[in-house]
């Protein structure tokens, strides 16, 4: 069987995620570091000045692209002026290459005029003299351009970089978010709400657009809504009295609605262009809030916090291990079964990252991500990271062995690629236990998958691999990670995104278990349609026959488009009829017998890996960026 880049490694991130025979099927991730973005970042971009025309011949190319449309329209409408404003011109002679096949984006550009070729492999497979979007996916992560754009004569194209467009997307989501709050503070009926449960509040906002001179509550009616003003103007009178008063920006009405039967005593109508309202029902806000009580509950999940083997690994060097087996091998380096030469009872995985590789993909955050995050998680569901070590060439992590392979391997050896119903129980019991322990420390996991879930000798399985990992100091991050079928929404659209992404890849997750492949998988290797499917939600999917309710229910539950509408803790998942009669305390002692257990002849059998050969030695790297390490 070929070699392949072990599951627990994040050892090629490149931006490329094919199914292919050189990965043996298996998915790579994407990651882009979000530059936080700074006031002077925002402000410092150019504007570039257009005519009228030319800002409609944009506005068109946006609109006729349906990733960017759905991705801009989720934004405020400012967002597209600010994109379009800073686009400058780039001018092409006859037969220049806008850009080349297999070469990385980092812009996107918009045709203005003239005729391009496009070219595959050497050969023209297309022409097009239309104003369209060229290259989209450069504006979320690196990704490599499938084939070279070649002008025709004299052609001119808008473009921007991926950093000024997601500044202003950034500048924005934050902006508006904080804003949005502010507004919210202010309605009586939220003071007991924390400033976490303010900002899930907004994502339960429906926008409503009213026509000017539209009466929007008549006195003496009831109000069956909590209305607050986004854009704008609106009026309230009253009979006799007149004009009582003016409705600007973040201006409300209706909040005890959300509470009890209001009367409304004023008529309110929308005037001059119309107003722009968010607007949130009672039934909407109790379903939620009604009984919201703010506190954390207790864990359940089994630690292990005082491992001895920790104190057995402390004083052990590089000198101390001899290699048994490369199991693992990618493009930043490679896995081996390790044991200790004083001691060959006691075994290991050993992970290899060039240093080079690091310093050349700029996957400092990556590496230093993982070594902080797994060497502080001690559970039963998590692989344990042991100790780090670095040379002139690698960095190494000591990491518990996993005799019994990954779960990716084992689900292509099952008929038909899938799992029985009772299977996916035990292996998303044991991925729900490794989120509840790594949520209630604030941290995000953003690349679960089969790849990324290895097998103990018991059969249990142990989530591995945090490259992309993150600790939370804010609500939301905005970094761009993951594995594009498995992304939540609010990644591709950019606007923040907490620990509900986690719950989305877990109902992915069991959808491929059940079915041998995800809901959104698409034949597109760029993942432009696999992202518009995404976007287009779950509910588009059509699910097979032989799913059982309650798995399509939980699916469903956790992957709900609105973060707030999914599935919210573990114990809550835990209570789904999916898991009715699911003993988890036999999981946690792990008396409940796995529905795969790993035959093994001795304590370093291999059998359950594809076994490779390794010779590449990388050059020597010596920068004082991994002193600390």
């Amino acid at each position: 069987m070929p070699c392949f880049k072990s599951p627990s490694y994040n050892l090629n991130e490149t931006g490329e995620n094919n199914r292919n025979d050189e990965t043996n099927g298996r998915r790579e991730g994407i990651y882009t570091g979000t530059k936080m973005v700074n006031l002077s970042d925002f402000d410092n971009i150019q504007k570039h000045e257009k005519t009228e025309e030319e800002i409609k011949n944009i506005k068109s190319a946006f609109s006729n692209n349906n990733l960017l449309k759905t991705v801009l329209f989720a934004h405020h409408p400012q967002v597209l002026d600010t994109i379009i404003d800073s686009m400058h011109s780039k001018e092409l002679n006859d037969q220049e290459n806008l850009f080349f096949e297999r070469a990385e984006g980092n812009e996107m550009f918009i045709s203005s005029k003239g005729i391009y070729n496009v070219i595959q492999n050497g050969k023209k497979i297309g022409i097009f003299s239309d104003q369209r979007v060229i290259g989209e996916l450069a504006m979320f992560y690196k990704s490599k351009r499938p084939f070279t754009i070649r002008s025709v004569g004299k052609s001119s194209v808008w473009v921007i970089d991926r950093f000024t467009f997601q500044t202003i997307l950034v500048h924005h989501s934050s902006g508006q978010e904080n804003e949005m709050l502010t507004y919210l503070q202010k309605v009586p009926e939220f003071n007991n709400l924390s400033i976490e449960n303010l900002i899930k509040l907004m994502t339960l906002f429906e926008k409503e657009s009213i026509l000017p001179d539209t009466v929007i509550v008549d006195e003496e009616n009831e109000i069956k809504k909590f209305y607050m003003l986004n854009h704008g103007w609106a009026v309230s009178t009253k009979n006799k009295l007149g004009k009582i008063r003016d409705y600007h920006r973040g201006d409300f009405f209706g909040e005890k609605s959300l509470i009890q039967k209001e009367i409304i005593s004023n008529t309110i109508t929308a005037k001059d262009n119309g107003a722009e309202f968010y607007t949130l029902t009672k039934a909407i806000f109790q379903k939620y809030f009604a009984n919201n009580s703010g506190g954390n509950q207790n864990s359940s999940s089994l630690t292990l916090e005082n491992l001895p083997i920790e104190e057995k690994v402390r004083n052990l060097t590089l000198n101390d291990f001899e290699k048994v087996e490369t199991i693992g091998k990618g493009g930043f380096g490679k896995v081996d079964i390790v044991f200790n030469k004083n001691n060959k009872k006691e075994f290991f995985a050993l992970k290899y990252i060039n240093k080079a590789d690091v310093v050349e993909f700029q996957q400092f955050e990556n590496v230093f991500n993982e070594k902080n995050i797994q060497l502080s998680l001690k559970n039963n569901f998590i692989v344990r990271m042991l100790k780090t070590f670095k040379d002139k060439k690698y960095l190494y992590f000591l990491l518990e062995p996993c005799m019994g392979g990954d779960l990716y391997t084992l689900l292509q050896k099952q008929k038909n690629k899938q799992f029985p119903e009772s299977s996916v129980k035990f292996y998303t019991a044991c991925v729900i236990e490794a989120f509840d322990y790594l949520h209630k420390r604030n941290c995000i996991y953003r690349d679960l998958k089969p790849e990324n879930l290895l097998i103990d000798t018991k059969g249990y399985v142990k989530l591995t691999d945090f490259g992309f990992s993150k600790k939370l100091t804010m609500s939301k991050t905005f970094t761009f990670a993951g594995t594009p079928e498995y992304l939540a929404p609010e990644i591709i659209l950019n606007t923040g995104h907490d620990k509900s992404i986690d719950f989305w890849a877990l109902g992915v997750l069991i959808f491929e278990l059940l079915s041998g492949k995800t809901p959104f998988e698409t034949n597109d290797s760029t993942h432009l349609k696999t992202y518009e499917a995404i976007l287009k939600g779950i509910k588009s999917i059509d699910f097979p026959k032989y799913f059982s309710i309650e798995s399509v229910d939980v699916i469903k539950n956790l992957c709900a488009q609105k973060p707030i509408e999914r599935l919210s803790s573990p114990d809550e998942i835990k209570t789904q009829r999916f898991f009715a009669g699911f003993s988890w305390i036999n999981l946690h002692s792990e008396k409940m017998r796995a529905p795969f257990v790993p035959q093994l002849t001795h304590s370093l059998d291999v059998r359950n890996f594809d076994v490779c050969k390794d010779s590449y030695v990388p050059p020597d790297e010596n920068g004082d960026w991994a002193e600390n390490f």
